[in-house]
């Protein structure tokens, strides 16, 4: 099936996201930081590519944006466990900046479209 990188500096998070993954098929590698992703990811090829935007050292945003020149053709899914609690402030458009480095704004589409190896997998709802 389709080899996959995962960024995440929550080691448990990444742990089920790859149980998860290896149990429909895929290759699964995990790197707990940016620089270490970057890293793999110029050693080894992957279809896709899933990064958590709040990261220590070299966020998500910074990982995604080096991808995006090594592979701008590799989809990008961002992921994040952070919530803002205050509606009376706004938050910054992580989404927004995260698309204009290249991620994608609907992973099911994405999985349709751009990475047919992934195809046929019923993406859960938000």
């Amino acid at each position: 099936m389709a080899s996959i990188l995962i960024v995440d500096d929550d080691k448990a998070v990444s742990l089920i996201m790859k149980l998860l993954l290896e149990r429909d098929g895929h290759c699964i590698t995990c790197a707990g930081d940016g620089p270490t992703a970057l890293q793999v990811f110029r050693q080894e090829e992957f279809k896709l590519l899933i990064v958590d935007i709040f990261m220590p050292g070299m966020d998500g945003l910074e990982t995604m944006r080096q991808a995006h020149q090594l592979r701008p053709g590799v989809p990008i899914i961002v992921i994040s466990g952070h919530a803002f609690s205050s509606r009376s402030t706004s938050s910054p458009d992580f989404l927004g900046m995260s698309i204009k480095l290249g991620a994608v704004c609907s992973p099911a589409e994405t999985v349709q479209i751009r990475c047919p190896a992934l195809a046929g997998r019923a993406m859960p709802r938000a």
